[in-house]
């Protein structure tokens, strides 16, 4: 397969460096997307009522409600096991410790006190 893309040879490791981050940071913020997405999709497609991206990063499924959702994208059973995941106590916990951390945030942010010192 030709390539538009050429690295000289001497540079080639740090091109594969690079695009191995990109490809693993774009990989992450797709499987995050994932499950907003499967919310707005939920709603707009079974419950006949679209939300905004704002209600769907809040909101959780059942695991049968994520299973109504599957984007062509996935496989069956990649589908099947994230939906398992998003169901269970790792990810809520996960989860929990992220909004909580946000939380912290945006209280430092609002009265200026530094966090972790």
């Amino acid at each position: 397969m030709q390539s538009i893309y050429s690295v000289p040879e001497e540079l080639e490791d740090e091109a594969d460096r690079v695009f191995e981050k990109y490809a693993h940071n774009q990989c992450k913020n797709m499987m995050y997307q994932a499950r907003p997405d499967a919310v707005k999709y939920y709603y707009r497609e079974i419950i006949k009522s679209p939300k905004t991206d704002a209600f769907a990063s809040s909101k959780l499924l059942t695991f049968e409600e994520y299973m109504q959702c599957k984007p062509d994208w996935f496989t069956d059973e990649c589908w099947e096991s994230l939906c398992k995941y998003w169901c269970s106590a790792e990810y809520l916990k996960k989860r929990q410790l992220g909004q909580d951390s946000r939380k912290k945030i945006l209280m430092a942010l609002k009265t200026g006190v530094v966090l972790g010192h």
